[in-house]
């Protein structure tokens, strides 16, 4: 943790400490609902089974060299769609668990 995060964590530690008890109970719950969510989806992230994903490393280590046959090329690109589809899906999965909605575009993600 830098120094920075770990001061703005203690401002926000003496702030909460200063909270009567009702909203510390809230904040407690808020922080025990957001970190449960987390988990959830991080739990939920989806990759490639190993098999896959150790194929599509030897793959790339060809491609790097120049090795790759036609048949290994369309190999390649094919499992790097499945990558990227499921990247896709988890960046999306993290940005609703974060509370972010997808903007136009181009233009990245807003929070709500």
């Amino acid at each position: 943790m830098t120094r920075h995060a770990r001061k703005m964590l203690d401002e926000a530690w003496a702030a909460a400490e200063q909270l009567p008890p009702e909203l510390r109970r809230q904040l407690s719950r808020r922080l025990q609902e957001s970190t449960a969510d987390a988990t959830v989806v991080l739990a939920s992230l989806r990759r490639l089974p190993p098999l896959q994903l150790r194929r599509l490393s030897t793959l790339m280590d060809k491609n790097e060299d120049g090795r790759l046959t036609r048949a290994e090329r369309r190999e390649l690109e094919e499992l790097g769609r499945e990558a990227d589809e499921l990247m896709l899906e988890n960046s999306r999965a993290i940005a609703t668990a974060l509370g972010a909605r997808p903007a136009r575009k181009g233009r990245g993600l807003h929070r709500k």
